[in-house]
């Protein structure tokens, strides 16, 4: 449990100069926490990677050996040889891969994944992003195409579940559309302008008709179809409007991005230290 994790972090970091603990006042998600490790690494390069194994510790000097050959590089991130991943992890994965390609414009031939290494200027170039919910796929294809991949290996995931449910995995992939980019409400604008102009077709020709003649008997069938339609385009719409609404209010209400309860290590112990 978090109680004796922490503990078993503090004693590292007491016994290790070299570790440094943070304990946060509550569960903020894994892209907000990376935030506060951005903020309180050392060095030169910093590494992201998953804490359940499936990232081998092992495989790091490949990700340090590529940043140094590469020095125009900013990120460079483990490709798997193969992905160890459940059916819904590689669906969820396809899916914004998609995104990220037509969205973000990320190369073809780069992979992303959460197993990574950062130069420290351009992970302080993250860290100027403020708002509440960072999405760091997103952040790090905005802010450099200077990436590059290393294969590296990807184990099964030794001890309990994945943390992504089907749910979790859906808002993520929502996150990722919405949070970064209003590539959703410029379609609907576009869409929007679309219909208009083809209804505007569409009456020309039906009032054409009825001067002529041709129509004797009201379409039911016609008028169903355009109030279904149309009602479910209308709904669709204030929905995701109603997504970017929800988002500002949370941006605004200047909530801290998170809380530090301890730190400890070489760092010394600190208490209520707060970021936004």
């Amino acid at each position: 449990d978090n109680g004796s994790s922490w503990s078993i972090i503090r004693n590292l970091s007491l016994k290790n100069e070299n570790v440094t603990g943070i304990d946060l006042q509550f569960n903020v998600g894994q892209f907000r926490t990376l935030m506060v490790g951005f903020e309180h690494a050392k060095g030169d390069y910093i590494i992201t990677m998953d804490d359940d194994l499936q990232h081998p510790p092992e495989e790091i000097p490949k990700l340090i050996k590529k940043i140094e050959q590469t020095p125009n590089v900013d990120v460079v991130i483990g490709k798997y040889y193969q992905r160890s991943h459940s059916i819904v992890r590689n669906l969820g994965r396809m899916l914004v891969n998609f995104i990220f390609k037509s969205i973000y414009e990320k190369p073809n031939n780069i992979s992303s994944t959460s197993f990574r290494i950062l130069k420290r200027n351009f992970a302080e170039t993250l860290l100027e992003y403020k708002t509440i919910k960072p999405i760091m796929g997103a952040l790090i294809l905005q802010s450099t195409h200077r990436i590059e991949n290393v294969e590296v290996k990807h184990h099964p995931r030794q001890i309990g579940r994945s943390g992504y449910s089907l749910k979790k995995l859906i808002n993520a992939t929502l996150d990722n559309v919405i949070d970064s980019t209003v590539v959703p409400l410029r379609f609907f604008s576009i869409l929007g302008i679309i219909i208009s102009l083809s209804s505007s077709v569409v009456i020309i020709y039906y009032l054409l008709s009825w001067f002529i003649g041709n129509i004797n008997v009201p379409g039911f069938v016609t008028t169903t179809i355009l109030i279904t339609f149309f009602g479910g385009l209308i709904l669709l719409g204030i929905g995701i409007l109603g997504e970017y609404i929800s988002r500002v209010v949370v941006e605004t209400a200047k909530s801290p991005r998170h809380v530090i309860r301890e730190i400890s290590g070489n760092e010394n112990i600190v208490t209520n230290k707060n970021s936004s």
